[in-house]
């Protein structure tokens, strides 16, 4: 086995002169923290590059509730057994450090002369190189400490037996004995120091690596060195026991949860070699979110990585599975997705399905998420379904059949409560496949399916699903893929008690058929968010029917969305045939829990100042406002300014607000009504002719928090067909980079006005002081002019006379 001190990649062991950061941080900050901490910018320092890159990471802000915990790494026992009353003459030991609970090792187990001595984790079964005897010197408390490995060789110092420095020098194993004394901490304590006659310890460094061993060096005794200079004594091959009690706050499972899932995978490796209490909960927390098969294998047996694939180093043996075992029943979560080029092949992939000891070699996964673009790997992951799963997401490669991986989700996952699917073919290809998976599971809640894939069949099986509470579909994102043909016409056939717990619905199919749909006996009543995209060009009646028809069916409806808008077929149509007016969806008012309503259309629709502000008072509740901010055809709005003094004086829970309206300033309102609680505004394609006066007047009305969009959110399919027409793409672009530079200024302009406001306000209490201190004055005054009075007419009485 190769020497890690002589692999060039790795010279562990040649200090080198510290980094420009790192003697900044040595000189700047590490003192402030860790006083006594002796930090040397030397040849022989053991702060290398990686060992400074941990310690920065020890007392950075993103660790501070590591940080919290610090004292318990150093301060909480390393749980190693009494050798009691044994004699340290009586044979071998192992030394073991109070912290990191590592234990003193002769580097590869070379007696070479000068050869590295480390601390590292226990070696099972024991091994010599970690054994070592005490022999008396015939001085008091004296002893040359003897490594178990042929030689023979001692604990001593590179320099040594020749006089040299010795202080922050490497621990190294040499033939010729060195004294070390041995100074006990206390009566009854089992820890005590190892010391050269000069009074250096042997010190105990973190290592720099999860995995690496720990550096051994000769420092100063005491300061913040105290407790990395603490040693024990255990058998060897002994299990380590308590012997300092922790305190019980950092014993409570739940709260060490909270801890570790707060600090990066570093920290929650070091805390695995703490305690046995910190180890299984640390244990948790790094193999909770797996990423990636290799990962996921790396236990199981060393995995080589080549240019484009994955592969294990050697065959996979019986006794590598208990290994694997050991931290497989804490995985929770497993993604497999395309970020990583490199797969594994086929026939790796097949030693572990062959050799596997169980059926189910992740029996504690709960959430699986499949998004790899390789056809073996997508396969191969079938081995991972059972009947505990509860969320999977599935994002078929091309190259999948997905009737052969759906039988496969039906047999072995019939507890799944979640289920993402999105295929690469259209959907009518699988769709009695996928209609026989979904009737099978009876436990899902939240089905999300690509666009135009529910058809008639696969409706009418979700409809007898007792838990389902939610279906959705994303939009509209290709053409060639999504057809929507293949959910025409829409009838499903539903039956009495057809959907008893759906209350959020998305579907793409047109307004006559959803019309239908929800006007049927057994229809969905319970829905509070409802949502349909569809593909053909709805005329304003037909617009008027499916909110009439929502509003008797969907008392209890709090979101609402209509999205018209799928490609760029509108823009060609007949132009004077399809606007929609205040009229065609005045339905929307008679919705007593509606907060949230989204419509998007070709047209500009064609409502006044007037219909906004009586659609305002009638939605005190309202959170969220779309009303077709971005339409592709370009009429002049009729819709001003004015309306947002509407909204902001009768929604006071307004937080999201887009509109497509005129923003010449003859419609600035005045004056000016501020919003309460708006977090976002849009303008879409609005056009602006004073990006100035836009930006004063909304600075006058918008909190400081808002936040101005002028960034387009038409889909890729709407997008790339009107960008077609280079006029209308040169005339978009226009619009928003004026948008964008009103979004620039008014931060700027908004925190002005509050700061107006604020000096209006003082100025304003100032002047009602003064005001108030004039009123007094006068008063006075006034009361002085009456006694005056009074003291004439008194003097002008008859009879009145001055002594």
């Amino acid at each position: 086995m190769q020497r890690m001190d002589s692999n060039p990649r790795i010279n562990r062991y040649s200090w080198k002169t510290p980094s420009p950061e790192q003697a900044q941080f040595d000189r700047d900050i590490l003192p402030s923290l860790r006083k006594d901490w002796t930090l040397r910018a030397t040849s022989h320092s053991p702060f290398n590059a990686p060992n400074f890159l941990l310690f920065k990471t020890m007392f950075s802000s993103k660790s501070l509730i590591a940080l919290l915990c610090l004292p318990a790494f150093v301060l909480s026992a390393s749980p190693v057994p009494k050798i009691g009353p044994r004699p340290l003459t009586t044979g071998s030991f192992a030394i073991l450090s109070s912290i990191q609970n590592q234990r003193v090792d002769l580097s590869f187990s070379d007696g070479t002369n000068n050869n590295a001595v480390i601390g590292f984790f226990e070696n099972v079964p024991a091994t010599p190189n970690q054994q070592w005897t005490f022999v008396p010197t015939g001085a008091p408390n004296s002893f040359n400490i003897q490594n178990g490995v042929a030689g023979p060789v001692f604990l001593s110092y590179p320099s040594a037996p020749a006089s040299g420095p010795v202080l922050f020098s490497q621990a190294v194993i040499h033939s010729t004995p060195q004294a070390f004394v041995l100074n006990s901490l206390g009566l009854g304590s089992p820890f005590f120091n190892i010391l050269l006659p000069n009074g250096l310890a042997l010190t105990n460094w973190p290592a720099p690596n999860i995995g690496q061993p720990s550096p051994l060096t000769f420092e100063n005794r005491g300061g913040s060195l105290t407790a990395a200079q603490n040693w024990t004594l255990v058998a060897p091959g002994a299990l380590p026991q308590d012997f300092r009690k922790m305190h019980r706050v950092l014993t409570i499972p739940e709260l060490l949860e909270i801890i570790f899932s707060s600090t990066d995978e570093l920290a929650n490796a070091r805390a695995v070699s703490v305690c046995k209490t910190w180890s299984g909960v640390a244990r948790d927390t790094l193999w909770r979110d797996v990423r990636g098969l290799r990962r996921l294998f790396s236990p199981l047996a060393p995995v080589k990585r080549w240019s484009s694939y994955y592969e294990f180093q050697r065959p996979i043996e019986p006794s590598d599975w208990p290994r694997f075992h050991a931290v497989a029943s804490r995985v929770k979560h497993l993604t497999i997705d395309k970020s990583d080029d490199r797969m594994f092949r086929e026939a790796q992939l097949g030693w572990v399905s062959t050799t596997r000891p169980t059926f189910h070699i992740l029996p504690s996964l709960t959430q699986l998420a499949l998004s790899t673009k390789h056809t073996d790997e997508f396969m191969f992951s079938a081995i991972f379904l059972h009947s505990s799963l509860q969320r999977l997401v599935l994002r078929m490669p091309d190259t999948v059949l997905p009737r052969r991986f759906f039988p496969e989700v039906s047999l072995r996952c019939t507890k799944l409560s979640y289920l993402d699917l999105q295929m690469s073919g259209p959907g009518r290809t699988v769709e009695p496949e996928l209609t026989d998976m979904l009737s099978t599971l009876t436990n899902l809640k939240t089905l999300v399916m690509p666009c135009y894939t529910i058809s008639s069949s696969i409706m009418t099986s979700l409809s007898r699903l007792p838990n389902l509470g939610t279906v959705r579909t994303p939009c509209f994102t290709d053409r060639e893929r999504e057809d929507p043909a293949d959910v025409q016409p829409f009838s499903p056939v539903l039956l009495e008690g057809a959907f008893p717990s759906l209350t959020e619905l998305t579907c793409d199919t047109t307004l006559c058929d959803i019309s239908s749909f929800l006007a049927a006996k057994f229809a969905p009543g319970n829905l509070t968010l409802f949502g349909v995209q569809t593909a053909s060009i709805e005329t304003p009646l037909s617009v008027f029917e499916c909110l009439t028809t929502l509003v008797r069916t969907c008392e209890r409806l709090r979101f609402l969305g209509l999205y018209l808008t799928i490609d760029g077929s509108g823009r060609n149509s007949d132009e004077n045939s399809y606007s929609l007016s205040f009229k065609d969806l005045c339905p929307i008012l008679d919705f007593p829990h509606l907060v949230s309503f989204e419509l998007t259309h070709y047209r500009p629709l064609d409502i006044t100042d007037d219909d906004i502000d009586h659609l305002a008072k009638n939605w005190p509740l309202l959170k969220f406002l779309n009303l077709n901010f971005e339409p592709v055809i370009f009429d002049r709005p009729k819709i001003t300014f004015a309306s947002l003094a509407s909204f902001a004086r009768h929604c006071p829970n307004l937080g999201h607000l887009r509109l497509y309206l005129d923003t010449s300033p003859d419609g600035f309102p005045k004056p000016a009504v501020p919003f309460r609680m708006l977090n976002s505004l849009a303008f879409g394609t609005s056009p602006i002719q004073s990006e100035d006066d836009c930006a004063f007047f909304l600075s006058e009305i918008c909190p400081l928090s808002c936040k101005l969009e002028a960034k387009s959110r038409w889909h890729e399919v709407l997008r790339r067909d009107v960008m077609d027409d280079t006029d209308f793409a040169v005339e978009v672009q226009a619009r928003q980079t004026k948008w964008q530079n009103v979004r620039d200024m008014l931060p700027r302009l908004t925190k002005l006005r509050r700061e107006e406001r604020e000096r209006a306000r003082e100025l304003s209490h100032d002047l009602e002081r003064k005001v108030q201190d004039l009123a007094g004055e006068a008063q006075d005054l006034k009361l002085r002019l009456k006694i005056l009075e009074d003291f004439r007419v008194l003097h002008q009485s008859p009879g009145h006379f001055i002594e």
